[in-house]
């Protein structure tokens, strides 16, 4: 019936896609929903972009932002980050691609490095948006990682605008296929 409409409705909230998150809020708005959890509240925030509220939740808020370091919008990405940080998250804690996805937005290469083949991902949604610096630091910073997701990475890369990257992409994808 009508609360099974409005469950999926509220599922929408944890959509990837950002017009689909707010027209799922706006949708619940119109009802005068309330949600059910502290979570669920969390992604009703998110998807109205208050942030502030989601400061409020305090660490009941980790779940969405921690899920929002995936976002296809860098501007939605770096707002979640600015709360974990107010809200002083510690990454250690947390799923090594979600440490990956956090450190790739503060260009903390070293603990990215780390984390090792987990980081791809990440890697790869910063080298499709990012700029050439960005690009040639995760170029070097893949051939180090020297795992078979850095490999494809890296042959991609060797078709980039640039140069340098194209450079570093072939010479590390060499010395990882020709092993030690």
């Amino acid at each position: 019936g009508n609360q099974a409409a409005i469950n999926r409705v509220a599922l929408m909230l944890r959509s990837s896609d950002a017009a689909i998150r707010e027209m799922a809020a706006d949708a619940l708005d119109q009802i005068n929903w309330t949600s059910r959890s502290l979570e669920e509240s969390g992604f009703y925030y998110r998807a109205k972009e208050e942030w502030g509220a989601l400061i409020d939740l305090g660490e009941h808020a980790f779940p969405v932002l921690v899920s929002t370091l995936r976002d296809s919008n860098r501007l939605t990405r770096e707002a979640a980050i600015g709360v974990l940080q107010h809200l002083n998250w510690d990454p250690s804690g947390a799923k090594p691609e979600d440490q990956a996805y956090y450190y790739v937005a503060q260009e903390e290469w070293s603990k990215v490095a780390q984390i090792g083949d987990a980081a791809t991902p990440a890697l790869a949604q910063a080298l499709e948006e990012g700029d050439l610096l960005t690009r040639r630091t995760i170029s070097k910073l893949l051939g180090d990682l020297d795992t078979p997701n850095s490999l494809k990475l890296l042959t991609k890369l060797t078709k980039d605008s640039d140069e340098i990257v194209r450079n570093y992409a072939a010479n590390a994808a060499r010395r990882i296929s020709n092993g030690p």
